[in-house]
C-alpha cells in the first residue's frame, strides 16, 4: 500500500494542480473502495514533499478534476477513466496491461511472484507531470520516455 503513496514522493505537479500551496494529494479510487479504506488507513499522518493525503471514492471518471492521483481497480473503467484524465495533471495508476492499453501511465504487474510496474511516458508527458528519473530505474518496463 505504501508502494502507491510512494509515487507521490516521486511525482512534481504543475503550477496549479494544488488550490493551494499546502492542499492535500487527493488520491481517487474507482472501483477499489477497499482498498481506498486501507489506503486510506496507512496513510492517516503521513505525507509526500510535505503535502497530507486525502482520499476520494469515485464510481467513474467524473470528479477527477480536484485529484492529484487516481487508482483504478476496476478494469471496465479503465478506457473511461484514463479518458477523463487525459492532458490533466492527474497521475494515473491500476493493474495489468489492459490498463496500459486503456493509456495507463503506471501500471502494476506482477513479474515472476513480485509485483513491479510499467512506465508509460506518453500520458504521462501529456499531463504536465515529472516524475523523478528513480522510478525509470525500478521500473519493469519504461514506455515512450
Amino acid at each position: 500500500m505504501l508502494f502507491r503513496s510512494n509515487f507521490a514522493k516521486f511525482t512534481e505537479w504543475p503550477g496549479g494542480a494544488f488550490a493551494s500551496d499546502n492542499a492535500p494529494i487527493t488520491v481517487a479510487f474507482v472501483g477499489a473502495d477497499a482498498l481506498a479504506d486501507t489506503f486510506e488507513k496507512n496513510v492517516t499522518g503521513k505525507n509526500a514533499n510535505g503535502r497530507d493525503f486525502t482520499v476520494k471514492k469515485l464510481t467513474g471518471g467524473a470528479g477527477l478534476e480536484n485529484c492529484q492521483i487516481v487508482f483504478v481497480g476496476a478494469a471496465d473503467q479503465a478506457s473511461s477513466v484514463v479518458a477523463a484524465a487525459k492532458g490533466k495533471p492527474v497521475l494515473t495508476i491500476g493493474d495489468g496491461d489492459g490498463f496500459a492499453t486503456a493509456g495507463g501511465m503506471i501500471s502494476f504487474v506482477d513479474a515472476g511472484g513480485k509485483i513491479s510496474f510499467d512506465l508509460d511516458f506518453a500520458p504521462i508527458n501529456t499531463s504536465g507531470l515529472k516524475l523523478d528519473a528513480k522510478l525509470r530505474q525500478v521500473a519493469r518496463k519504461v514506455k515512450g520516455g
